[in-house]
């Protein structure tokens, strides 16, 4: 369900454990910005937007025109007309997340967002997070909300390394 909008109201006020149990959410499950490790998926976060950047936008004539309006999921050819980067955080760091279609609408600076089966994925060496088609994003108001500007895990380069003989009988 991609780009639910679906509104959750807090009364402010608490941890997100009391928040989330006192609207009928489940807390279980739920990790922070600086847990975060590159190809993990199936986690849920609890994220303020700080900005968006769109990057991508089929609709306007911009200067990315020439990358393919499509990509494919679980075998499926999906049309992509829209893509946003927006800088996201919780108290512990912030990260780039990467909006597709109408995803890209609920990228408001200041939201508050509940990102259900979200992924890392790894762009040029650099983590981005992601919440594919399966997944979902929940906008929740009004809660105070104090983002770790000065830590982003997206600076952070990771290098894929070859596994060796000895590693690929780990797996």
């Amino acid at each position: 369900m991609v780009g639910c909008e679906e509104i959750v109201l807090f009364g402010g006020g608490g941890d997100e454990e009391d928040m989330l149990v006192g609207v009928g959410l489940e807390f279980e499950g739920f990790v922070k910005v600086d847990q975060l490790k590159p190809r993990s998926e199936g986690f849920n976060l609890i994220v303020k937007v700080l900005n968006t950047n769109v990057v991508i936008d089929k609709n306007q004539n911009t200067r990315h025109q020439s990358l393919p309006s499509y990509r494919y999921y679980q075998g499926e050819k999906v049309e992509i007309a829209r893509v946003a980067e927006s800088l996201v955080g919780d108290e512990t760091g912030t990260i780039i997340f990467t909006a597709r279609n109408e995803q890209v609408d609920l990228m408001e600076p200041g939201s508050i967002l509940l990102l259900y089966g979200a992924k890392i994925q790894l762009y040029r060496g650099f983590m981005r997070l992601a919440v594919e088609n399966w997944a979902h994003i929940k906008i929740v108001e009004p809660v105070e909300f104090v983002v770790d500007e000065d830590r982003n895990v997206s600076l952070v380069e990771y290098e894929k390394l070859a596994a060796s003989a000895d590693c690929r009988k780990c797996y």
